[in-house]
């Protein structure tokens, strides 16, 4: 945990973690602040509103004695509120005294939805918090069914808040089952949780808002997750790309060998090289399997040569795989790639070429060097000898794993890319979009970690800034143009004008 200490990431706290936080204090004192935030946040969505209607979803467990509390004070502010739980027997103990303040204030309870005069403005979803890790039955997944579909009969009008999680949602994994109720936005109590950002998570949890709660925390308790978001840029910006030091010259800020580009695949490395060029290295030599072109016409400064000739010659940092191939040439170069000392990068084709290779991944254990793999959930499965659907069913114990049995920083690309150190921490990723799902943003994202790695960046930093870089410039092209139509040279332009932001 010694590298994370230099960031300062909202930490993240497993179920299990959670669990034990809550046992350790009066459990009811935590539920009237989280009710009370729930309230004060519902009366921001409800200010304005003409003749605002709230119903709120209550289940049998804490996350119910939460919506209990939030009705209650809406309540007294003079908001008509519809309260209904299907379980109306015995709570657990705080849910129960939750329910009683409810009742004793002439509140009332719906065992099933009653009919209503207009859609309502708000939804507040406190049906099942982070323990839930099945699918939900009848009559709680009629609830959710019915909010949903109102939802989208009255996009406009009606708004779902979720309370910890989005009920259906897998705190851990955030796997959706179906149905989950998606929410506009969703207030996480005392920590927020990795199924609100990875999986399923970013389409179903809206607006993800952290609400810390007033009690004595044990320091002793450590997070080993952390979430990085846009603002993590500003405060840290590897050194190198501030250029605070004027007596310097190209080598200062390194440089760095990109090998790839069998036939027909010339495309990749230069979409790295051209990359790692907007972020910072000084020098970039691309070394290509098959024929290569004389230059760059777009980008002239790279050099373009042979992949013997990198080899042969002097780098700081190494990338290799973009479009690679995986012939008998192709598995020589990883080899050999594996032996330097130098930090490396291996994508695409390389990580395909390490799944069958027992003795390239004994290799890359015995590395001293800094090493970064960036599989997507296919190339992780096949370095996992399992499933993609494995993978992605539990993204977090996958990014784990591949960091322990490779001794490499992992970089597990998806809807909220996780990087895992080889210590256990992981940082989740909550930039970007789906405008990055398109053929070459793979080989842009390596580029930009090669070329941090090449200014001597550490490889935990390189890989988060350069993922949270990669995603805040996708961010900024979908504010002015739609996600379909982004280009490699769209991606680069928007990368630029994110990195002035970040560095002035």
């Amino acid at each position: 945990m010694a590298e994370t200490s230099t960031y300062s990431f909202l930490p993240i706290f497993s179920v299990d973690e959670l669990r034990m936080i809550e046992e350790r204090y009066q459990k009811y004192h935590l539920m009237t602040q989280a009710g009370d935030a729930a309230f004060r946040r519902a009366q921001e969505r409800l200010k304005g509103k003409s003749n605002p209607l709230c119903v709120v979803l209550c289940g049998p467990g804490n996350n119910g004695g939460d919506g209990f509390v939030a009705a209650r004070l809406l309540k007294k502010e003079g908001v008509e509120v519809i309260v209904v739980a299907p379980q109306t027997g015995r709570y657990v103990r705080d849910a129960q005294k939750a329910k009683e303040d409810w009742l004793n204030e002439g509140g009332k309870i719906h065992e099933t939805l009653p009919r209503m005069d207009r859609p309502p403005t708000l939804i507040i979803d406190a049906i099942f918090g982070i323990g839930l890790a099945r699918r939900v039955a009848p009559p709680f997944s009629d609830l959710m069914n019915w909010g949903n579909e109102t939802v989208q009969k009255n996009p406009n009008k009606t708004a779902v808040l979720a309370l910890d999680i989005a009920s259906g949602l897998d705190a851990k994994t955030g796997v959706a089952q179906q149905p989950t109720l998606r929410a506009n936005e969703t207030l996480c109590f005392i920590s927020t949780h990795a199924g609100c950002y990875t999986r399923d998570g970013a389409d179903y949890s809206g607006t993800v808002r952290h609400v810390p709660l007033d009690f004595p925390f044990d320091p002793k308790i450590k997070a080993q997750m952390f979430v990085s978001d846009v603002h993590a840029l500003k405060k840290r910006c590897p050194p190198p790309l501030q250029r605070t030091r004027q007596n310097v010259h190209k080598g200062t800020f390194g440089t760095l060998a990109i090998i790839g580009g069998e036939e027909g695949m010339i495309g990749a490395p230069i979409l790295a090289a051209r990359a790692a060029r907007v972020t910072g290295a000084g020098k970039i030599a691309v070394g290509f399997v098959g024929q290569h072109p004389f230059f760059d016409s777009a980008y002239p400064e790279l050099m373009l040569t042979d992949a013997e000739m990198i080899l042969a010659g002097d780098f700081d940092a190494c990338v290799t795989g973009c479009g690679l191939g995986q012939s008998d040439h192709a598995a020589s170069l990883i080899e050999r790639v594996m032996a330097l000392d130098q930090p490396i990068v291996l994508d695409a084709d390389a990580i395909t070429l390490l799944s069958k290779n027992k003795t390239f991944i004994a290799a890359l254990k015995k590395r001293n060097a800094p090493t970064i793999l960036t599989p997507h959930p296919a190339e992780a499965a096949r370095l996992l000898k399992t499933k993609t659907e494995a993978v992605q069913n539990d993204r977090i114990a996958a990014a784990r794993e591949l960091a322990k049995s490779t001794r490499a920083h992992i970089v597990l690309k998806g809807s909220g890319t996780l990087i895992a150190y080889p210590d256990k921490t992981i940082i989740i990723n909550t930039t970007g979009n789906n405008a990055l799902a398109f053929g070459g943003s793979g080989d842009l994202l390596s580029g930009m970690i090669g070329a941090l790695l090449a200014q001597s960046v550490k490889p935990e930093v390189a890989a988060v800034f350069a993922v949270g870089l990669h995603g805040a410039a996708a961010d900024a092209y979908v504010k002015k143009a739609p996600a379909c139509s982004m280009r490699s040279e769209d991606f680069l332009k928007c990368c630029r004008r994110v990195l002035s932001k970040v560095l002035n």
